[in-house]
């Protein structure tokens, strides 16, 4: 079986990157940038991350890394704006090997030097703890099984609490404000004077009543009020229809669908209108505009669509993430992301089609490669959902070319060592789920 290091430009320099320094355990790294720093050079943290999604699977690196340094990764990761992996750290966190080591409680006070980070962390620290014991309330265990309410009834699942130290780093002096768009529900940032930093892949801490799963019918009405919205930016009116391209769950959801205007609401909610008919509900759409066609604009264009996505979530009362742009991150991994967005216009799922806005869905084979990359990252237990999709994409695949995928496809977008390829191991796993749905091989060599 291949191991993750495998396919890196350096295997050697990245195993002896494992074996030192001394102590054994690695420390936090030197030369901390202050927040604001960050979010002015996200690519400090590119830098000094780049092999994060191949050192996560690793062994003996989830042996020598440590909670604190867990925490400042988040931190990176928050200020910097690269939100998805502070998702994917939450979990290697939570779902770490070692439990008893890595308990967010017992961590000893991190007395960092610099008044914003050490207010950020200590932030960082409390929401952490609000997102594990949220999951241990919900029956989700730190080996990857879940109880039963019943089993959580007899006996209640031990919470975490936040550690003395943090619970005494005051409120900055002054306001840290690190992006426009400042979301002003309770949460430990908000309680230190810290601005625009976005815990959502942390968790939600104060609103159990938002809405964070979508169906089909709540999906449209949130996209018929950002269309509207979109006529009303002077930013984005100018380039109406705007097209973005979406992927993850919302593709399985969404499909172009010609509908009699007789049909019935309850008949549409009922139904399964699915592109690849396999949930009924998603939590987010994660979408990508084009990263060229908007020239010099491209930065106000992407920030003004996320005001007016923030703007329908508070209208509406969906939880803030409700669509995200945060698969961009995985187009750095890509030399060439316009081709992608590209080839996935050319693909023509039309998703949704208003006047001011259109969703295509991304290219199959790009988020069929990324589905089983997730599936084989150690950090993080596979989910039911992600098989499924799998099966279900390479089925679509195989239908409409009449062909086989084959492991030269899902190399396609190889293009960096800062993550392993789809294992052989991986692919052999979801052809065995194939071959039991649809009694075919769906893969070849």
């Amino acid at each position: 079986m291949e191991r993750p290091y495998s396919s890196s430009a350096h295997p050697l320099a990245l195993f002896l990157q494992l074996l030192q320094p001394f102590p054994w355990f690695f420390d936090v790294p030197k030369g901390q940038l202050k927040p604001l720093e960050l979010r002015c050079r996200p690519d400090v943290v590119k830098e000094r991350q780049d092999d994060i999604f191949q050192l996560r699977c690793i062994p003996l690196f989830q042996f020598r890394d440590t909670p604190i340094r867990s925490v400042y990764r988040l931190y990176e990761y928050m200020c910097a704006g690269f939100h998805t992996q502070v998702q994917y750290e939450t979990e290697y966190f939570f779902f770490h090997h070692d439990p008893d080591r890595w308990t967010p409680d017992n961590m000893h006070d991190l007395e960092d030097e610099d008044e914003e980070r050490y207010a950020f962390v200590a932030s960082i620290l409390e929401a952490l703890i609000a997102a594990f014991n949220w999951r241990l309330s919900m029956g989700l265990q730190r080996d990857h099984s879940r109880l039963t309410f019943s089993d959580m009834d007899a006996n209640p699942p031990k919470l975490f609490r936040a550690p003395g130290w943090a619970i005494a780093v005051p409120p900055l002096p002054a306001p840290l404000v690190l992006a426009e768009d400042v979301d002003q529900r309770k949460t430990p940032f908000i309680d230190r004077n810290i601005y625009g930093a976005n815990n959502g892949h942390i968790m939600e801490l104060d609103d159990p009543t938002l809405q964070r799963e979508f169906n089909w019918s709540s999906f449209s009405l949130a996209l018929s009020r950002l269309d509207f919205l979109v006529a009303e930016s002077a930013v984005l009116e100018q380039h109406a229809p705007i097209c973005i391209v979406a992927s993850g769950g919302f593709v399985s959801l969404w499909y172009l669908i010609v509908i009699d205007a007789s049909v019935a609401t309850e008949q549409l909610n009922s139904a399964a209108y699915s592109a690849l008919g396999n949930r009924m509900t998603t939590q987010d759409l994660n979408y990508f505009i084009d990263p060229v066609v908007f020239g010099s604009m491209y930065g106000q264009v992407q920030n003004e669509l996320r005001r007016l996505i923030s703007q329908v979530a508070q209208d509406m009362h969906l939880v803030k993430g409700w669509a995200n742009d945060e698969v961009s991150l995985f187009l750095t991994l890509l030399r060439d992301p316009k081709d992608l967005f590209d080839r996935s216009i050319q693909q023509g799922l039309l998703l949704y089609s208003g006047t001011n806005l259109r969703i295509y869905g991304v290219l199959w084979l790009w988020v069929l490669v990324r589905k089983m990359k997730r599936l084989q990252m150690e950090g993080q237990p596979p989910r039911e959902v992600d098989w499924s999709d799998c099966v279900c994409i390479a089925q679509r695949m195989v239908e409409e070319t009449g062909e086989t995928v084959t492991k030269r496809q899902l190399k396609e977008f190889d293009h960096t060592d800062r993550e392993p390829p789809v294992f052989d191991a991986t692919i052999y796993r979801v052809n065995q789920r194939f071959q039991a749905a649809f009694g075919f091989s769906g893969f070849s060599d």
